[in-house]
Formats: structure tokens, C-alpha cells, sequence
């Protein structure tokens, strides 16, 4: 989004401050850009866009910050993977909150790359049960729910064949329609969630977090309520570089 030197410059913000814009601040903006004025659906659906596309990024509640960050996004490495995933949305696709992904989905954000390519299936706690058995039902092998760090030790074997089922809070930053992991939940469970920090050394937290958000967009309101509720924002913050804390935090 191009900031206007007006909105910058007018006396009252600093560059600083025009990082953060309210609402009507950025429905001023998008006006500015086509060249007239729109109904405030219309400048909604404008947002709701911007935001899609990594353009904006949300910081507080009606408050947002231009981005010129991409959105994250992964596609599949093993055939086992992307057959859960095609199960899972073929059954449960729009009815449930769950997210699939694998532990190398990490690999892009570590120095130490991840051997053991283990198959995560998060799940709303009152579906978990009935998503582990349907998956042991249609033939999925070395399915695991809920496993302790011992567990992972014993059972996720090398062979990258593993499947973990594990209960995720309500409201976790999934995307329902796609059926994957949002961003804004790696970057909080890679502190709060000890069996994801199972596939990677933990001095590499600090590291990952500071390459998930220099190089994609984050809704980083939506991260900061997700890691209050997983009691680890201020370990977050604190893991954070100081621009990104300066900016949207």
C-alpha cells in the first residue's frame, strides 16, 4: 500500500508512527488509489484483499500496517502427506478445524535442515479422537495421537512415515478451507508446543521466528491472541527482532 507524504508528513505522525494506521486511515488510502469514493463494503472487501495478498497486515483490533511481505503458503513433499490432506478435506473439509502439515515444512526457516519429514495432523480437541481412528480405519500406518517427547523419540522413525494427530486450543490460527497451518501458528507453537520443538534444536527458536517474520506477512494481532491463550507471548516477544517488536507489537 503506498502511504501518502500528506499522511506522513502532516505535522502530527512521524515515519514511525505511519506504520500503524487505524481503519478510516487506510479506507482514506484505498479512495486515494482508485481515484473516488466507495461504500464501506466495498472498502472492506478492498481490506479483506490487501490483506490476502501480504499488501496489509493487521496489528490490533482496526488498526493496520502496509506489507510488502509475501503470504505463506506450502505445498506437499511425500505422497502420504497429501493423501491425509485429501482424505481429511474429502471427510471433515469445512465441519471441523484442522491443519496438515510436516515437520520439514520448518526446513525453510532453520540453518540445521530436518531429517525425520513427520506427517502433523492439528485438530479441534473434540474431534482429535474421531479424526486418529478414521485415519487408522482407511489404512494410515504409525498413526500416533497425542504423543509425549518420549513418544517421538520411541515411535517417529526415520523412514518419515510417522503421522502425529495432536489437539490444538480453540480459535488456532488454521485456514478452515484449505485445511492447512497458518503462519501465525508455527511462529507461536515452535515456543509454546514441545512436540513440534522435538524436530529441531532448540537454540534454533530464536532463529526460525526472526526468518518466519522478515520474510512473509503475519496478522500479528491474531499471533499476539494466540500465544496469550498458549501462555507464551511474552517468551514470543521477547524472541522477536527489535524492528518487528517496534513496528507491530
Amino acid at each position: 500500500m503506498v502511504i501518502s507524504r500528506e499522511l506522513i508528513y502532516n505535522g502530527v505522525m512521524n515515519k514511525e508512527q505511519a506504520t500503524k494506521l487505524t481503519k478510516d486511515e487506510v479506507f482514506t488510502e484505498i479512495e486515494k488509489e482508485i481515484g473516488k469514493r466507495i461504500n464501506e463494503p466495498s472498502l472492506y472487501a478492498r481490506v479483506r484483499k490487501k490483506r490476502e495478498t501480504g499488501e496489509l497486515v493487521r496489528v490490533g483490533k482496526g488498526i493496520y500496517s502496509p506489507s510488502h511481505l509475501p503470504v505463506f503458503d506450502y505445498a506437499f513433499f511425500s505422497p502420504t502427506a497429501k493423501e491425509i490432506h485429501s482424505f481429511l478435506m474429502k471427510e471433515y473439509g469445512g465441519k471441523i478445524h484442522f491443519a496438515v502439515y510436516e515437520a520439514g515444512i520448518l526446513n525453510r526457516f532453520l540453518n540445521h535442515l530436518i531429517a525425520v519429514n513427520t506427517v502433523i495432523v492439528d485438530v479441534e480437541k473434540e474431534f482429535a479422537e474421531a479424526v486418529f481412528f478414521a485415519l487408522k480405519e482407511n489404512g494410515f500406518q504409525n498413526v500416533l495421537l497425542n504423543p509425549t517427547e518420549e513418544d517421538c523419540v520411541r515411535y517417529c522413525g526415520e523412514d518419515g512415515k510417522s503421522i502425529i494427530v495432536k489437539t490444538m486450543p480453540l480459535r488456532s490460527p488454521v485456514n478452515r478451507k484449505n485445511g492447512k497451518v497458518m503462519l501465525e501458528k508455527l511462529l507461536v507453537d515452535v515456543v509454546s508446543d514441545k512436540r513440534l520443538r522435538y524436530f529441531f534444536e532448540g537454540d534454533e527458536t530464536e532463529g526460525a521466528i526472526e526468518e518466519m517474520v522478515t520474510h512473509y506477512s503475519l496478522d500479528y494481532a491474531k499471533a499476539r491472541t494466540y500465544a496469550k491463550r498458549r501462555n507464551c507471548f511474552m517468551e514470543l516477544f521477547s524472541l522477536l527482532p527489535e524492528e518487528t517488536r517496534r513496528k507491530y507489537l
